[in-house]
């Protein structure tokens, strides 16, 4: 059962005369996600690139300049510290690919999932040295290495922090690491406007300042670059709103047309339409394939993909990145089912903390949000790590995940997290005894356990057509804080139901609106 709503934001701001169905609805919708002013809605439907947010506004952007300039002049070998998911992948090939363009001598490492964790750490570090670095810049990653970045002064080496994840408060005051400069958005004391970016966003910027400030000749880099940003905005699943959305307007356009071997041996071998890519095909096609490096090997390919400049290499590395996929996705299955099999034996309570044994470590939060979705209740899905028992875990609106992990803590060896997903360590004999405790401590009530589904307008079913159509595709791209418009219809009688397809997945209706016309809709599901 689901609790539904009538989103009605800003209903005293309609214009007072007479607004056709279409247009009071169209402003509905962007009354709902807060977009309200005239000039905000202009830039809203226009995305105009001249609107983006000057990167001299960063904090410490100067420094980067400073020291930039420093090790170019030394002729300095940098290495860009990235992370293993999309963002940190596609935050490393801006930062490689720009700089390089400009003289710089860089090169990258990232951590491996498994064997060193998110983030900056010795064991990178110790590389960075051996590969002749003295500048270590980080992406996507660095505003809690307190520790790594002071080991890395220690040996000599200077720091540059690049993040957009939360900065750590000590009576309400940032504490950051001691590196050379940090840019990261949310520093309480940077006056860049907009505090959304995510880790290659970030980057993005940097780099096209830079290229600016040294007169780099050639428009095309920076399109390429954009398309590298934008896919990581939508991966990363930050607010597509203000700057994210001009980046993915505008880097959508620039993927239609890439020239970038890599993406173009990736996009033919997951079989996509390029002149159709959408915010879609990134998330749940293009995203995945560079994700399952970092979860099942190495998320070295998919830098080494974006930076090729061979096609047989490329094919290769798409290839390898393709197979992991696939992988990824048997590991998945084969995992969902095994915790259906358990869940089907037991009588859920408001939290679900499965041990699945044999399930590969790297997809337990896939798992957990699949289970949060279907059962809609907080999930752990624990797994057998390389140092005793993993978990991640996904929560629903209703539940602070991470803050609920507090009380059970003398159970755990690590944990961290966000009120939406936490990640977690322990001893496996103290598995029944953190689930139990974290039930206990469980504040959900019954009506808690009822997913919330919030629709933009009531809308006559017999009034969609092609315009309604055409509304809906002017609010793209889609995606966090600004999802598909949803609409409700009241009053239907449902004449006629058929279930067809292969997998009985297609839901086939005939509907009797309250004006007597009769409309067919078709309800697809996942197989």
């Amino acid at each position: 059962m689901e609790n539904w709503f009538i989103t009605k934001k800003h209903r005293d701001k309609l214009p007072k005369k007479n607004l056709d169905i279409l247009s009071a609805t169209k402003l509905q919708i962007l009354y709902n996600r807060d977009i309200v002013d005239l000039k905000d809605i202009e830039v809203f439907f226009k995305h105009p690139l001249e609107k983006m947010h000057d990167p001299a506004l960063f904090k410490d952007m100067d420094v980067f300049l400073d020291r930039l300039q420093t090790a170019k002049e030394k002729k300095e070998k940098i290495v860009i510290v990235g992370d293993y998911d999309v963002d940190g992948i596609m935050s490393t090939a801006v930062f490689v690919k720009g700089l390089r363009a400009l003289g710089f001598d860089v090169t990258y490492r990232l951590p491996h999932r498994i064997l060193e964790g998110y983030g900056l750490n010795t064991a990178v570090i110790d590389d960075a040295l051996s590969m002749g670095g003295s500048l270590i810049i980080t992406c996507d990653n660095g505003v809690q290495s307190f520790d790594a970045v002071q080991y890395a002064n220690n040996h000599g080496m200077d720091v540059l922090i690049t993040d957009h994840h939360e900065i750590k408060q000590s009576d309400g005051e940032d504490v950051l690491p001691n590196a050379l400069g940090v840019i990261d958005p949310k520093r309480s004391d940077c006056a860049y406007p907009f505090k959304q970016l995510c880790g290659a966003g970030i980057v993005y910027k940097i780099i096209c300042h830079l290229l600016d400030l040294y007169h780099y000749p050639d428009e095309n880099l920076k399109d390429e670059l954009l398309s590298f940003a934008a896919m990581a905005t939508i991966c990363d699943v930050v607010d597509l709103l203000d700057e994210n959305r001009i980046i993915v307007y505008h880097g959508l356009l620039q993927l239609r047309n890439t020239k970038n071997i890599g993406l173009n041996c990736l996009i033919d071998i997951a079989a996509i339409e390029k002149e159709r890519i959408d915010t879609y095909h990134i998330g749940f096609v293009l995203g995945p394939r560079f994700n399952s490096g970092g979860r099942l090997d190495t998320a070295d390919i998919g830098v080494q993909l974006l930076l090729s400049e061979s096609i047989d290499e490329a094919k290769i590395l798409a290839s390898k990145l393709n197979a992991l996929n696939d992988e990824r996705r048997e590991f998945t299955e084969n995992g969902y089912k095994l915790l259906i099999s358990k869940l089907k034996n037991i009588n859920l309570g408001k939290t679900i903390i499965e041990f699945l044994e044999d399930t590969h470590e790297s997809v337990a939060g896939i798992i957990a949000g699949r289970a949060k979705e279907q059962f809609y209740r907080p999930t752990i899905i624990l797994t057998r790590g390389k140092e005793g028992i993993k978990g991640s875990g996904r929560s629903i609106e209703q539940f602070d995940i991470y803050k609920a992990l507090q009380p059970c803590e003398q159970y755990l060896t690590k944990f961290g997290g966000h009120p939406m997903a936490c990640g977690l360590s322990m001893e496996e004999k103290d598995i029944e005894s953190f689930k139990k405790c974290f039930e206990e401590n469980c504040t959900l009530k019954e009506e808690d356990l009822r997913k919330n589904v919030y629709v933009d307008a009531l809308f006559p079913l017999e009034l969609a057509d092609r315009r309604l159509l055409d509304m809906i595709n002017a609010f793209k791209p889609f995606g966090k804080a600004n999802d598909e418009p949803l609409f409700a219809d009241t009053n239907l009688e449902v004449k006629n139901i058929r279930i067809f397809g292969e997998n009985r997945n297609v839901l086939k209706l005939s509907l009797k609106t309250k004006t007597g016309l009769l409309r067919e809709v078709v309800v697809f599901e996942s197989a």
